[in-house]
């Protein structure tokens, strides 16, 4: 007499006809795994998250707010999580802008097509820098027309902040009067300590707005995705406060903006790709100034169902706010790529 079947997961007893746990969902027939089985298993899963990500995009897109509007609702089993589409659809875009732009760098020069080693080989030529700001925008050390090198026993008086301006611009005219000596004769011969401060100071004084501004405009915005993540939260909060009488929480209202986050990545990647194609920022600017604006008033009409007028009053009102908080949080990145380029 052969015992009852239980489930080899939970142990949960199972009638003949049971195909799944109706505890678990666990499969009750085992099978051993075969590479055949295992390809089935992956596919199947791949198609079915696929399915739903689709679908999940296909109704952001036809109707902005309605997907969110109805998986805070507790209609959740069509849509994938907000927060794992989100991770998805942002790490491809940074894939995908990431390889347009090396093919940019590589295929295109005013709009030319040169070969991948021509861009090596211009990489690799020596620049020295003859302008007369170091980073800091500071005027480098000059008497005349010459110019002056200091010794570190020089800056001991000064301040914090203007000690490091005026030794970024001492090493930045060492630089210049000796372009073949190394950062280690540098400092032996002007007394200076080999320390992380006066390493930073001695890698800085190699950049300028001067010539570098383009490479490092381009190294700003390539952050502004990662800047309008890390907004998310606060834009939350301030959507919450406006729409204060709404029935929405916090967390509701990022499901929201996850949401919005999403499908502006989703356009960003085809955006991106016309830019390489067409060697612009056109398509990825019409994003940022026309279609984000657009699809946010037609996000707040649908997920609030509120009157056009009122949602008009809220999008002025939230367009500005978000407005605020992205430009302040953009100037202290602006500080901090700054200081770490």
């Amino acid at each position: 007499m052969s015992s009852k079947r239980t489930c080899i997961h939970c142990d949960y007893p199972l009638e003949a006809n049971y195909k799944f746990c109706p505890n678990c969902s666990q499969k009750t027939a085992f099978k051993r795994f075969t590479l055949g089985r295992f390809l089935d298993d992956f596919f199947n899963s791949v198609i079915s998250y696929d399915s739903k990500g689709i679908n999940t995009l296909r109704s952001m897109l036809r109707k902005p707010g309605q997907a969110a509007l109805t998986f805070v609702n507790g209609d959740s089993i069509k849509y994938v999580n907000p927060f794992r589409l989100y991770l998805y659809i942002s790490f491809l875009y940074f894939f995908i802008s990431n390889l347009a732009e090396t093919t940019r760098e590589v295929f295109f020069e005013e709009g030319k097509i040169i070969k991948l080693s021509e861009v090596k080989k211009e990489k690799e030529k020596p620049t020295i820098r003859t302008n007369n700001f170091n980073f800091f925008g500071d005027k480098i050390n000059t008497k005349g027309d010459s110019i002056v090198v200091q010794p570190a026993k020089a800056f001991d008086s000064l301040s914090s902040f203007k000690k490091a301006i005026k030794i970024s611009a001492n090493f930045k005219d060492y630089r210049t009067l000796y372009p073949d000596k190394s950062k280690e004769e540098c400092f032996a011969e002007l007394g200076f300590k080999d320390n992380f401060w006066n390493n930073y100071l001695y890698k800085k004084s190699d950049f300028s707005l001067d010539n570098d501004e383009e490479n490092f405009v381009e190294h700003v915005l390539q952050k502004v995705p990662l800047l309008l993540f890390f907004n998310i939260p606060i834009i939350s909060l301030l959507l919450l406060l406006v729409q204060f009488r709404q029935p929405f929480n916090f967390t509701e209202s990022m499901i929201l903006m996850f949401h919005y986050m999403t499908i502006v990545f989703f356009i960003l990647i085809f955006a991106k790709i016309l830019d390489v194609i067409d060697n612009g920022d056109f398509f990825s600017e019409s994003v940022f100034g026309f279609i984000m604006p657009l699809y946010f008033y037609k996000t707040l009409r649908n997920f609030y169902q509120q009157s056009r007028m009122k949602t008009i009053l809220k999008f002025v009102i939230l367009s500005f706010l978000f407005l605020v908080s992205v430009s302040v949080m953009f100037f202290f990145n602006f500080v901090f790529l700054f200081l770490t380029y």
